[in-house]
């Protein structure tokens, strides 16, 4: 049976209000995440789930959906919390009335068919949505620098959209040693720069295995970075705007990559 929480000063509704700051979320290694697409979402794909906080409301509603909400085999914990508790531990001004506490995810390196790198991006809308574009576009796995915005920042995971639950993840990396090990792999590492060429070709050749960088938002990528690369993608402006956001720069070289890529 679920337990209840009626009080905002009960030690668990504190120690998930704490949880919306990095530093906590580093040294308990656990995130939150709200919101009944991403509950269902991460049930899905077993992300590990230790607690969930829900109002009758929504416990009766998803479970009306058929949703089974009998955790207790799979070591979750399950909290009924009044209108008051939820608005208290929710970082929404509406919130939709479910709260999950989670381990992070293990970094995963793996041989996948493609990665992102997100390199020092610091908008966590830009690193959600590029998440779920690269998610979209049949990428593998993310890999972020220690600049880019914690991928457990609750804006990260919404617009995410759940993607973030989908793919492998690498974190914080130094970018010299994981490119150099990538290219061993037989990576072919492209980056976007404004020096770069706008046509790319990719060869009929199934061992094809791109990793692409997408660069800091004003500075884009670093000279270091650009000098690993093995090609440089540049998309043309034809109107009178400086630069895209990087969110949409990265949409458009995913899509083209991918498109290219799907056709061989």
């Amino acid at each position: 049976m679920p337990g209840s929480i009626t009080s905002c000063n009960n030690s668990r509704v504190k120690s998930i209000c704490a949880l919306q700051r990095k530093k906590i979320r580093d040294t308990e290694n656990a995130f939150i995440f709200e919101g009944i697409k991403l509950f269902r979402e991460a049930l899905a794909w077993e992300v590990p789930i230790t607690d969930v906080f829900i109002t009758p409301s929504c416990l009766q509603n998803l479970e009306a959906d058929g949703l089974n909400l009998n955790l207790q085999s799979k070591g979750v914990e399950t909290w009924v919390v009044d209108d008051a508790v939820m608005q208290k531990i929710s970082l929404q001004k509406n919130p939709e009335g479910v709260l999950c506490r989670c381990q992070k995810m293990k970094n995963r390196e793996q041989d996948l068919p493609s990665y992102v790198i997100l390199e020092d991006i610091q908008d966590p809308g830009n690193v959600g949505t590029l998440i779920r574009t690269a998610d979209a576009a049949g990428v593998g796995g993310i890999i972020t620098t220690e600049s880019t915005a914690d991928i457990y920042n609750d804006k990260v995971i919404r617009s995410s959209m759940g993607s973030i639950f989908h793919l492998s993840v690498i974190q914080n990396v130094s970018l010299d040693n994981i490119l150099l090990t990538l290219k061993q792999s037989g990576y072919t590492i492209i980056g976007t720069a404004l020096e770069g060429n706008e046509n790319f070709d990719i060869k009929d050749d199934q061992t094809f295995k791109p990793v692409i960088i997408l660069g800091n938002e004003s500075k884009g990528m670093k000279d270091d970075t650009k000098a690993q690369c093995d090609y440089l993608l540049r998309l043309p402006i034809y109107g009178h705007a400086e630069s895209l956001n990087v969110s949409v720069a990265g949409g458009i070289v995913l899509y083209d990559i991918a498109r290219k890529v799907n056709k061989r």
